[in-house]
């Protein structure tokens, strides 16, 4: 039916349509659309702050372990130089 329309032919029949979705959108229900999307918006700029957080922490933790790695080779080193110096 809709391919063979003529133009404006199925004004009649999709105007109460159009009708109900423009009063539902203008409504209070958009209202609640309206508050449920910032609360969703909400939610979401917390999660990314949370992640960007656990990605600093990350960040951090290995700059810790890099330094542990090297204060454990530089105590294996003190270790092996007094031995040396012990032995001479």
């Amino acid at each position: 039916r809709g391919q063979t329309a003529i133009a404006f032919s199925m004004n009649e029949d999709f105007g109460r349509v159009i009708q109900k979705q423009l009063e539902f959108y203008n409504g209070p229900q958009a209202d609640q659309f309206a508050q449920v999307h910032k609360k969703l918006d909400d939610v979401k700029n917390v999660m990314v702050q949370n992640i960007e957080m656990v990605l600093e922490r990350g960040e951090k933790l290995e700059l810790l372990v890099d330094k542990t790695d090297r204060l454990n080779a530089t105590a294996f080193t003190f270790e092996k130089s007094s031995r040396k110096l012990k032995e001479a």
